[in-house]
């Protein structure tokens, strides 16, 4: 009879694996992968041998640059750069929106912070958006802490509505209210 704490536990997968790009490389270059390993003890493995074997360093560094130099230069359309402008228009100066947006096969309401816009080297504009996150607190009461960082493709983004500069000051209530009137517009939307 075996007892559960002394059977063989299955390797633990980190939540951020090596990408296939590192583990071609690390084979290349003769760095073993351990399992378990995430990208970025890949990545520290890789800039130690390179920075025993500057030659291999040099090498990735040609090569990525003679890829660079293949890829057509790809010309940014207008509409593009001036939704960008706008966008980073609108985190300068109203900076909160109620949004609808689509993630996965999920629609989702929320008040979100806008950080900014970027277009990707692929002609996509993406949102740089700080979402909140609920925080309870025995001394302090609820309150609001505006630390979910994520980007969200223009595309995805089905609704928005600006809301007041000082949209942080309505606290949880005012997040609420938000939040059903958002609910509301997305039952609407097709």
């Amino acid at each position: 009879m075996v007892f559960g704490f002394f059977k063989r536990k299955p390797p633990e997968v980190p939540d951020d694996p090596p990408t296939e790009k590192q583990l071609r490389y690390a084979a290349k270059l003769g760095i073993v992968v351990k399992p378990g390993m995430s990208k970025w003890e890949l990545s520290d493995a890789i800039s130690a041998y390179e920075a025993k074997n500057p030659k291999a360093q040099r090498q990735r560094e040609h090569i990525a640059a003679r890829r660079e130099a293949k890829k057509p230069e790809v010309e940014v359309p207008p509409e593009l750069i001036e939704a960008e402008c706008r966008w980073n228009e609108f985190s300068d100066s109203t900076v909160y929106m109620l949004a609808v947006y689509q993630k996965g096969k999920e629609r989702i309401v929320d008040v979100l912070q806008v950080a900014g816009a970027e277009l990707s080297d692929r002609n996509k504009l993406r949102l740089s958006l700080v979402a909140p996150v609920a925080r309870k607190d025995r001394y302090t009461g609820d309150w609001l802490d505006w630390d979910k960082i994520f980007e969200l493709p223009i595309e995805k983004l089905l609704y928005f509505e600006p809301l007041n500069a000082k949209f942080s000051d309505a606290g949880l209530d005012g997040y609420k209210k938000a939040v059903e009137r958002g609910l509301k517009i997305a039952k609407k939307l097709k």
